[in-house]
């Protein structure tokens, strides 16, 4: 979808059988798996954290060139060690958007607690869409973030326009700025994903007959090329009528904006009948479908 020429490699949530990525392929295993393999038991760290929510700044969010502006995420200690003071928000990569290397917490966030964790930033001077990187340091200044390992990223992620964004349905008569505001791919960690066997880990383990997403690099297509760009490999859960879903965070979808995507069975998939699909809420929070496709 494209408003004022920004292009989503997403959607607003993805419900029904299938999700799709864009700009890369997106492929799911075709080929049901009868063995059944046992879920890897998830490893207690002591630092270990969990993305809950963008408080301010959702992914995307147009801001003017220069503006200032304060991100805040919601994060959850899920490790068993206590945060305080000592610990620290650190930036680990991407775009600096003006802000200090670290900023130290200020609360003490026991396991099982949430807590906000703010930083002040300030948009690039030059349009385009940037993001920036975060984890967390220990007391020992050891870095550790969100993710199964622990030491996953989460970041800010905005887009910078010369002048101020459209506000509601009105659209600008300018010259149209286009950037990617969601990628599959991009947050398939962060999303929450599950099938009709229940909740499931991303990544997840390969042939689990419950259902399994992971990244592949240079996916087999199943007309036999190769494509260069990393994929998302999806297999639902293991019996008739099996799906596997994802729910991304919420994005805004704007009159004009485009959705883009390729699917594909794997090379060689036996027996791949599946329908992708994306679903979307609307402002009461109804469901509905989007765009499905029925692969064969």
């Amino acid at each position: 979808m494209n408003h004022a020429g920004r292009t989503y490699r997403g959607r607003h949530d993805i419900g029904g059988l299938m999700l799709k990525r864009l700009l890369g392929t997106i492929l799911l295993v075709g080929m049901f798996i009868t063995q059944s393999v046992p879920l890897a038991q998830a490893q207690a760290y002591c630092d270990h954290a969990q993305f809950v929510s963008d408080v301010t700044i959702p992914d995307g969010t147009s801001l003017t060139t220069g503006s200032a502006f304060t991100k805040t995420w919601r994060l959850r200690n899920i490790g068993t060690c206590t945060w305080t003071s000592s610990y620290s928000l650190v930036w680990a990569g991407g775009d600096l958007l003006g802000s200090p290397r670290s900023v130290n917490l200020t609360s003490t966030v026991a396991p099982g607690q949430t807590v906000d964790i703010s930083i002040d930033l300030t948009a690039p001077s030059t349009p385009g869409h940037y993001k920036g990187l975060y984890k967390l340091f220990n007391a020992q200044s050891i870095e550790f973030g969100i993710g199964d390992a622990a030491n996953g990223a989460f970041w800010a992620d905005i887009n910078v326009v010369q002048n101020a964004p459209a506000q509601n349905s009105l659209i600008q008569n300018s010259a149209a700025i286009s950037w990617v505001a969601f990628d599959f791919l991009e947050y398939a960690i962060t999303s929450k994903w599950w099938s009709g066997a229940g909740t499931l880990s991303f990544p997840g383990v390969t042939g689990d007959s419950r259902g399994f997403a992971n990244f592949v690099n240079q996916p087999h297509l199943e007309d036999g090329s190769f494509d260069e760009s990393k994929a998302l490999l999806m297999a639902p859960q293991n019996k008739t009528d099996g799906y596997i879903q994802m729910t991304s965070p919420n994005i805004l979808i704007s009159q004009g904006d485009k959705l883009e995507t390729l699917v594909s069975c794997e090379y060689d998939a036996k027996s791949c009948y599946v329908t992708f699909r994306i679903d979307y809420l609307n402002e009461a929070g109804g469901q509905f479908k989007l765009w499905s496709w029925k692969e064969a």
